[in-house]
């Protein structure tokens, strides 16, 4: 009987003694990266690799999903896992999807914080014509400008180098800039310099000409 009393009291103290695990939050504001306006109603996923009891997974896990609020705000609270890596994953309607990935030990006394410019779906073809009278010397250097850094497919931001020839009607293929986004055309006809400023429309393609 003292023998089985004690192993009770035993697990008791155990039981109460036992360590809850660690809680973390992850919070962060989405802005459209044209406007740095709030978007709201995207889904945004945080998503881990996990270590298993003897293994490694290369692999993401979602842990949470929620929709960002009507102030551009999404917020996770959950028990920390054992993890290797974190990656919070952002996508919806009209918006390109947008991933940042960090590691355990940039979180700060339990929480960490990101705040994202989300990319809307955009594009621009640039029609390019020779009118007449067309002359030998005709010629028209095109430039976008300003594309901005860092974002995938994104246009290039090379020059596209254009002759005179009768009937020309040249066009720069359609490429990515994001919807809302304002992008300047730098033109050069040998002779002067000139610039075009063009909005991007959301989830649509802009036909762009310039004339020479």
């Amino acid at each position: 009987m003292k023998i089985a009393a004690f192993i009770g009291i035993a697990l008791v103290i155990f039981t109460c003694c036992k360590k809850d695990k660690d809680k973390i939050t992850i919070s962060g504001t989405l802005n459209d990266y044209a406007t740095i306006q709030p978007v709201s109603g995207l889904q945004v996923e945080i998503q881990a690799q996990l270590v298993g009891t003897s293994t490694y997974q290369s692999s993401y896990t979602t842990l949470q999903t929620m929709a960002s609020g009507s102030d551009g705000t999404f917020s996770f609270t959950f028990e920390e896992p054992r993890a290797t890596s974190y990656r919070i994953r952002v996508y919806g309607t009209n918006y390109r999807a947008t991933e940042h990935v960090f590691s355990p030990e940039q979180i700060s006394a339990g929480s960490y914080s990101c705040n994202f410019r989300v990319p809307a779906y955009g594009w621009i073809m640039t029609k390019v014509i020779n009118m007449p009278p067309v002359l030998p010397e005709d010629q028209m250097t095109i430039r976008y400008f300003n594309v901005p850094a860092g974002l995938i497919d994104a246009c290039s931001s090379t020059q596209f180098h254009f002759q005179a020839g009768a009937g020309v009607n040249d066009t720069i293929p359609a490429c990515y800039i994001p919807g809302g986004f304002t992008l300047v055309i730098e033109k050069n006809n040998g002779v002067m310099i000139q610039y075009d400023t063009v909005v991007i429309p959301v989830n649509d393609t802009l036909v762009h000409s310039v004339l020479y």
